[in-house]
This record gives structure tokens, C-alpha cells and sequence, in this order.
């Protein structure tokens, strides 16, 4: 056999040597692992064997005069493959930490360095127990190496062990704060991956304790609002090593109510005041948006005072807010302005006096204020009307106050203008007495039938006056002629004038003979 260490799946070759000489000789090869070749004339020759083992291989040659026969044994090894390492770790400081090794192929005249990466001498094993333990004398991360290997060949493979000792690291909390008679959720992160090496005692102030097995999660429903303090101890399933670790967990009652009341509309530029109120929750804040581009502001109870830089309607909300809860409620407010400076003109061309019976338009104003209503009061008894334009005709004259009363939500005027109401002129009469004498006084009467008593009287008597003058309603006269005289009377009121006319005859110691009057 030409190969120094055969291996299974290699190919040998074999060299059959005779004394004196193989010549002319045939062989017959039993391989020793159940397979034979037939008969040849070949001495040299090769072989596979399909697995590792000690085979006696076996040759007879015959070359027709002797037959010789002679047998040889060989070794043959199995290539090291699939070596694969698992270890119980992570482990306890103190606990042995146990290696089993295996391979897909022989164990046979394999071997095994061990390396357990601490510093100690590699170990050297050929026994075919799987497992091997090792103490670590300190915690930490250690790479574990293992080498199989044997006359052909060798594999090695790494192994990471954690080796431990207990220790929280920290305990967590869901959320920042609990709210009472809710479930709360903790958890506890150990140095470790594993929650199986452990046994979780919980203990809360007040009063309860929970043993947890194997698990780091906790639920627990705290009754009272408070800073709660919470001491967790772990302890080791293996050894009587324990760790602790205290806590304080916020608990708070939960806001129940949150009120703001609707402010009365306020003018601009003064202080608007909302009462605020709110039941229940522990460490409660508050805060007003005031929608009015100002941030929101902090407020406290039972007042908030706010000004506002400009007209509108505003959403306000009030806010109360501690961890564990948020309670809003809503306002609604309205600012204007304060109405200002209101008045009232009128216009007539008999200024300062108002026609009775004609229709006048009376504008009401103001300098300031928003959303206004104006509702204007003739003093007639008539109904008040609303608008800041109204027109109106009095219906009898006199001295009468017109007043307009100007509002809105946060202010009212008032403001009065004092008119006076004529009516026209109408209906002039003279009166005289039917006989005229010259040389005799003679009384002419004037008389309206509307628009007196104030009226003025102007007269004249042709032909011997020209020219209208101011008198009374009483005209005494004496006609010192005989002739027709005509008497004019112009009655004026301010608001109207009429022009009245009689004509007389005069005659000495004579009746008069035609009397007559007409108004134009």
C-alpha cells in the first residue's frame, strides 16, 4: 500500500510482490470489508474504502504451477467533520458550566483540546463522554475553543459562555405615572437574558407582596395617589445569591371634572374674568387657551383674568392636567368695543321746526362700537323703531324729544334732540262787519283754521297802501273816502304762507253794498 495513513473515501493503492517473480500469475483480492475484485493479472492495484475501520486485506496468486496466498491488515481513519459545541450556559458565579461537544463523523481515536479561554492550561480529552464541565473562578464573557482532531485531520469550533453573578440592572416602568385602582405594569432587566434562574419577591408599602417564579413582569394595582415605594429581590433558583433594588413609583388619582363659565361679552382693552373649576385628580395643572394667539397660560382657582387686544368671538378652554389624566372644558366669549358718542341730526328748511305731517329722516350715529343696534324713540306715542336711519311725520305739533338709544352686548347711550313741530298755515279767513261808514273805524278780523295761534299778519289796504304790513290778527281801520277798496292779508308761520283778500265798497251813511272775501 503506497498511502502512510489512509483515510475512508481515498483511493489506495496496492503492489502484490512474489519470489521469484509474479509473472504469468493471476490474483484474487478479498478487501476485507465484504467487497472482492475477480481475478486479474494485475499485482498493483487500488482500493476505496467507504469507512473508517481495521481491515485485513487478503491476496492469493496462482500462476499455474503453486498457489500463494498472503494477507496484510490496515487503519483506515475517517476525516473529522460537523463538530458542533453547546454549553447550560449563562451561569451562575460559583456553578460548573457544562460543554457537550459532538461530531458527524468517528469518534474513533479522536481527540479533544479543550481552551476555556481563562487563562488555565488547555485539557486534552479522548474520552467519548459528551460532556465537559469547567468552574469559572469570575464573571464575565469567555470564548471557549475546541479542537477534535486525529491521525488525518482536525476542526475547530468557538463557544461564547456568560458567566454571571445576580444583579438588577434596572426596573421599568410602562409609563411615567399610574393612575389608582388601574393595573401598573413593572419589569425587571437583570444581567442576564434569562428570567428562569430566578425567583422575583415583590414588596409594595401598601402591603401587598408577590412572589413571581421565573418571570420579570409584575402587574399591580395600586388603591392610594402617592410616591409608592416598591422593594424587588431577586433570588438565584441555584445558589442562595440575591440581589435588591428599590423603587419609587408615582401613583395619582385621576381628574374628574373640569368647568369653565361663559364670561358676559366685555368691551376691549378691559379685564374679562372666567371662573374656573375643577374636582378630584392629584397635583392637577391648569391652563387657558384664550384663542387669541397668546400662548396658554397657567392659571389658578377659581378665577383667570385675561385682556384682549382686539374685537371677536373667542373659543376659550380650560384645561386641567396631571400625569395620569387631561380634562377640557369649553367657553365662548364676545368683545366689542364700547359704544361712544352718539347723536342724532335731522334735516328741515324750516330749521329749527319739523312740519307737521311730512315725513322727516332722522340718522342716528356713534364714534365708537361694534355690533350696534339703534332703536329711536319719536315721543309721540308712537312705537319705538329700530334702524340708525328712520323716517317719521308727526301727526300733531308741539315740542317733542327725540331720543335714539344706541347698543350693544358690553355697553349702551342714549342721546335726545328736541324738535319742534309746526303745522303749515291753512284756512286764513277775515272777518268784517257788514255796514262800512267813511270816517268810521272799522275792526277786520284774521283767522286760520290751522297753524296758529303764533302765526304773523301782515296787511294791506289799496289803493292807499302798497306795501304789506306786520300787524296782528286785529286790523282797526277807517276808510275816508267812497271807493272800492280791497284788503289783503298775507298770514305766515314759518312753515307756510297764505294770502288772503275782501273787497269793500265804501259809500257815506250807506250800507254796504258788496262784501266779499276769498283766500288764495
Amino acid at each position: 500500500m503506497t498511502s502512510s495513513v489512509p483515510a475512508a473515501g481515498d483511493a489506495l493503492q496496492f503492489q502484490v510482490t512474489g519470489n521469484p517473480s509474479t509473472y504469468g500469475a493471476s490474483f484474487l483480492y478479498d478487501w476485507g470489508d465484504g467487497t472482492n475484485d475477480p481475478a486479474s493479472d494485475q499485482a498493483s492495484v487500488t482500493h476505496t474504502f467507504a469507512s473508517a475501520g481495521t481491515y485485513t486485506v487478503n491476496v492469493t496468486a496462482d500462476n499455474e504451477i503453486n498457489v500463494v496466498s498472503n494477507s496484510t491488515t490496515i487503519t483506515v481513519y475517517e476525516r473529522i467533520t460537523g463538530l458542533t459545541l453547546i454549553s447550560d450556559e449563562p451561569t451562575e458565579l460559583g456553578l460548573p458550566t457544562t460543554i457537550t461537544r459532538s461530531i458527524a463523523t468517528s469518534w474513533q481515536d479522536a481527540v479533544f483540546t479543550f481552551d476555556f479561554d481563562d487563562g488555565s492550561i488547555p485539557i486534552v480529552v479522548n474520552s467519548t463522554n459528551l460532556n465537559q464541565a469547567v468552574t469559572y473562578a469570575s464573571v464575565g464573557r469567555y470564548s471557549v475553543s475546541v479542537t477534535a482532531s486525529n491521525m488525518i485531520s482536525s476542526q475547530q469550533e468557538f463557544l461564547e459562555v456568560h458567566v454571571f453573578e445576580i444583579n438588577i440592572e434596572t426596573v421599568n416602568t410602562t409609563i411615567d405615572c399610574y393612575e389608582t385602582n388601574t393595573n401598573a405594569t413593572m419589569q425587571a432587566f437583570m444581567n442576564t437574558d434569562t428570567s428562569l434562574l430566578y425567583d422575583f419577591v415583590w414588596t409594595f408599602e401598601d402591603g401587598c407582596s408577590d412572589t413571581v417564579e421565573s418571570d420579570n413582569v409584575l402587574d399591580h394595582i395600586f388603591a392610594t395617589a402617592g410616591l409608592q415605594n416598591v422593594m424587588l429581590e431577586v433570588i438565584s433558583r441555584n445558589t442562595s445569591a440575591s440581589d435588591r433594588m428599590n423603587l419609587t413609583v408615582c401613583v395619582q388619582d385621576a381628574i374628574t371634572s373640569a368647568t369653565i363659565t361663559d364670561s358676559p361679552a366685555t368691551i376691549l382693552g378691559l379685564d374679562t374674568v372666567f371662573t374656573v373649576d375643577s374636582l378630584g385628580g392629584t397635583d392637577p395643572q391648569y391652563s387657558i387657551d384664550f384663542d387669541d394667539g397668546t400662548p396658554s397660560a397657567s392659571v389658578t382657582l377659581p378665577e383667570a383674568n385675561h385682556t384682549y387686544s382686539a374685537v371677536g368671538n373667542y373659543t376659550v378652554v380650560f384645561t386641567a392636567k396631571n400625569l395620569v389624566s387631561e380634562v377640557n372644558d369649553t367657553a365662548y366669549l364676545v368683545v366689542q368695543e364700547e359704544v361712544l358718542g352718539v347723536n342724532i341730526t335731522t334735516w328741515s328748511e324750516y330749521e329749527p321746526l319739523i312740519v307737521k305731517d311730512v315725513n322727516f329722516t332722522y340718522s342716528a350715529t356713534a364714534t365708537s362700537g361694534t355690533e350696534l343696534s339703534f332703536v329711536l324713540d319719536f315721543g309721540d306715542g308712537t312705537a319705538a323703531e329700530n334702524g340708525n336711519d328712520v323716517t317719521h311725520a308727526y301727526t300733531a305739533g308741539g315740542a317733542y324729544t327725540v331720543s335714539v338709544t344706541v347698543s350693544n352686548l358690553v355697553s349702551s347711550r342714549s342721546f335726545s334732540l328736541n324738535v319742534t313741530v309746526q303745522e303749515a298755515v291753512s284756512g286764513a279767513t277775515i272777518s268784517h262787519p257788514v255796514v262800512v261808514k267813511a270816517n268810521t273805524s272799522v275792526t277786520l278780523t284774521a283767522a286760520v283754521d290751522a297753524g296758529g295761534p303764533d302765526e304773523n299778519d301782515y296787511w294791506m289796504i289799496e289803493p292807499d297802501q302798497s306795501a304789506y304790513t306786520l300787524g296782528t290778527s286785529s286790523l282797526t281801520y277807517v276808510f275816508t273816502q267812497v271807493y272800492d277798496s280791497t284788503v289783503s292779508l298775507k298770514v305766515d308761520n314759518r312753515v307756510r304762507k297764505m294770502l288772503c283778500e275782501a273787497n269793500f265798497c265804501c259809500r257815506f251813511k250807506m250800507r254796504l253794498s258788496k262784501t266779499f272775501w276769498r283766500c288764495l
